[in-house]
């Protein structure tokens, strides 16, 4: 592996890099701060080495990030405040990318000093907050002038074709796991059954493509360590046509319980309906009048979905043997799995308090 703080001397830094952290979270790329110089001038930089196993067109993904943090930077100059995108930091040669002896592919942004990512202790204000900043940023990216951005992960959010792809994965059952698992593969295929038709019913196939984040977890928001506000989104990698069930239903699964993805107790897991109530009331008042009918109506079933498309993922990747999440045990995707389960039943089964909470939050005409 290479020195993280020898690849960031090939980025354009104030001052030299001398020391770099790993820093945990996050399933696909490695992430690290580096400081650069030492005393109060010094400065820090977000590093990160792609996974180009999963991120296969770096041109796709370098273009997509250009336009939307342009695109995003005109707004913000325009409402006189600062963009909620992280400023990139180009090579010394003037490259987005740094490509080590290894071909590995490095970039770089400016770490926002003074702020934390959100994580299970976010209060409801924050939450609130940040489902704010995630409506406001598809409003804003809906003005994104032709092309289309690129698809950087082909059938990133297609849920039929990751429940395909599960069937193909117990079938092929590689690593001789399918047995040990076949409770949550049964669970699986019911919830998903149960979720495919109730999507039907509200005819969610049928709502209009968006540019999305589809990535809207909870720590990929980052806020002020003072006043709370939201300083940023990060992770711009999948920011793509989607609808807005991808980004809700993402900031449910992950707001919505003060349990870990990986809660290995799934008797813990309780659904927050407070919690819920508040990404609710912060999503639709960003959203405002950009927000069709049709979308609100969807919107309680976007938690489940999401939570379950996600543990459809994380049992294939168990059964291909781990090549897709990083595990820190054989069993550990197995884990993650049964916990979204759980956490998509309960959604599923509480659907109509869930529709309640979002009739509330919606915004009087």
């Amino acid at each position: 592996m290479t020195d993280p703080v020898d690849i960031a001397a090939f980025f354009a830094t104030r001052r030299a890099p001398v020391a770099a952290v790993r820093v945990p979270h996050g399933h696909i790329h490695e992430t690290y701060v580096v400081t650069c110089g030492t005393g109060p001038t010094n400065e820090r930089i977000v590093l990160q080495r792609l996974n180009t196993a999963i991120f296969r067109d770096l041109d796709a993904l370098v273009t997509n990030r250009e336009r939307v943090t342009d695109h995003l930077q005109g707004h913000a100059d325009a409402r006189g405040r600062p963009s909620i995108v992280a400023e990139s930091v180009a090579t010394l040669s003037g490259s987005p990318l740094h490509i080590d002896d290894d071909g590995a592919a490095w970039r770089a942004t400016r770490f926002v000093e003074g702020t934390h990512v959100l994580g299970p202790d976010a209060t409801t204000d924050d939450l609130r907050a940040a489902a704010c900043a995630f409506a406001e940023l598809a409003r804003d990216l809906d003005e994104l002038p032709p092309p289309e951005l690129a698809e950087t992960i082909p059938h990133f959010h297609d849920f039929p074709r990751r429940r395909a792809r599960l069937a193909s994965a117990i079938t092929a059952d590689r690593m001789g796991r399918a047995s040990a698992v076949a409770d949550l593969i049964d669970l699986s295929n019911g919830l998903g059954d149960r979720l495919e038709r109730e999507l039907a019913a509200v005819h969610a196939a049928d709502l209009p493509a968006r540019v999305a984040h589809n990535d809207a977890k909870l720590d990929n928001v980052l806020v002020d360590s003072i006043t709370h506000s939201v300083a940023g989104i990060v992770d711009l990698d999948t920011v793509m046509t989607g609808t807005v069930l991808n980004d809700f239903g993402e900031l449910a699964r992950t707001a919505t319980t003060t349990s870990p993805e990986d809660e290995t107790d799934v008797s813990k897991i309780e659904l927050d309906r407070r919690r819920f109530g508040a990404i609710a009331e912060g999503y639709l008042a960003g959203a405002g009048s950009f927000l069709l009918e049709p979308e609100r109506e969807c919107l309680a079933l976007a938690g489940p979905l999401m939570t379950l498309e996600n543990a459809v993922r994380f049992l294939t990747d168990h059964l291909d043997g781990d090549v897709y999440y990083r595990a820190d045990r054989p069993d550990h995707n197995a884990g993650r799995a049964r916990a979204q389960l759980r956490l998509a039943e309960l959604m599923l089964a509480q659907q109509p308090e869930l529709r309640a909470a979002i009739l509330a939050s919606a915004p009087s005409s």
